[in-house]
């Protein structure tokens, strides 16, 4: 394996006849942020605690004017403070950690939804205006009476798929929105407690619980 190098970075890995410098056996299986070329030889970055870190935030081996020195493990987490760059607490590693949990936590709840919903401006509004109908329908059907095709044109329209006729299309319609609702008072409360638990959380391994005992509910 052969590395490509910026000063001391290692900017690329090539295997066979490629141009670039060697790279030790041992030090193959290692990802190429953790490799530093010293000047001599590739070395594991790991081996290294005191690090001069560039304006991109990128621990250099050596000194420069524009660097700031930083004691730190390779893979230490930078950030900036009044212009130089230091160490993240680890308070600040826990905030970063939660901020990234609750959208986690979004962002699989609006998966849940999807699987209960089309997509779409357009099929949303669809949804509703049959809603209306099926509710305006209903009320015919239990006042006794029978709703007309040509008073429903979008339960109408799904006579022969959805039902056999406009108040079965109806049904269909209410009890599917009875169950998107019922499904939705879940999701969001799940959503809203996990982000919760989040919050009060006092360790990464409490979070990637929270996560992992994530629950949403499924369409039969």
């Amino acid at each position: 394996m052969r590395a490509q190098t910026n000063d001391d970075l290692i900017v690329a890995l090539a295997t066979g006849s490629a141009a670039g410098i060697d790279v030790p056996a041992d030090l193959h299986s290692l990802p190429m942020a953790q490799l530093r070329w010293d000047g001599e030889t590739i070395i594991d970055a790991a081996s290294v605690t005191e690090w001069h870190v560039d304006a991109d935030g990128q621990k250099r081996l050596a000194a420069a004017p524009d660097r700031d020195p930083v004691t730190c493990a390779w893979d230490a987490r930078l950030i900036q403070d009044g212009g130089s760059w230091r160490v993240e607490t680890s308070a600040e590693a826990l905030a970063a950690f939660k901020a990234t949990a609750k959208r986690q936590v979004d962002t699989a709840a609006e998966a849940a939804r999807a699987a209960w919903i089309t997509p779409g401006a357009g099929q949303a509004m669809s949804y509703q205006h049959k809603a209306v109908e099926a509710a305006a329908a209903q009320a015919v059907v239990d006042g006794g009476g029978t709703p007309q095709a040509s008073d429903y044109p979008l339960l109408a329209s799904e006579v022969g798929t959805t039902g056999a006729t406009v108040a079965a299309v109806a049904a269909a319609v209410l009890a599917a929105r009875t169950a998107w609702i019922t499904a939705e008072a879940l999701i969001n409360q799940t959503r809203l407690q996990a982000k919760a638990a989040i919050e009060t959380a006092a360790a990464q391994a409490e979070i990637d619980t929270i996560l992992a005992g994530l629950a949403w509910p499924q369409p039969e």
